[in-house]
């Protein structure tokens, strides 16, 4: 039992860390993970609504119309006769929004 709990808190050797606080960052990383991902996919989900006019749709956060519909890995597809961009899709927008954004920041910050 003794050897069994310093072996959990022993320094991982790739990291340098303890196994605990390993596990802890892990399960933290999930957490931002999934809310950076939410964010620019509600971003990208907004900025495709407003600049299609509504020509476009997007394909529901947790739906699986692009697995199904969509080839494997595909930003977008035609259903119906009507352009439905999918979640990776959504996520590429509203990171490339967020992107340009600090670019102009920064360069505004620059010229200031």
């Amino acid at each position: 039992m003794f050897f069994q709990e310093m072996y959990r808190h022993a320094p991982d050797v790739s990291t340098g860390f303890c196994r605990l606080h390993y596990v802890r960052s892990a399960s933290l990383d999930f957490v931002a993970q999934l809310i950076f991902e939410l964010v620019f996919i509600g971003t990208g989900k907004v900025l495709i609504m407003v600049l299609s006019l509504g020509q476009w749709r997007c394909e529901s956060i947790f739906g699986k119309e692009g697995q199904i519909h969509g080839a494997a890995g595909a930003l977008s597809f035609v259903r119906d006769g009507q352009r439905v961009i999918t979640t990776t899709g959504m996520m590429m927008v509203g990171f490339l929004f967020y992107i340009a954004l600090v670019t102009l920041l920064v360069l505004g910050v620059s010229r200031a």
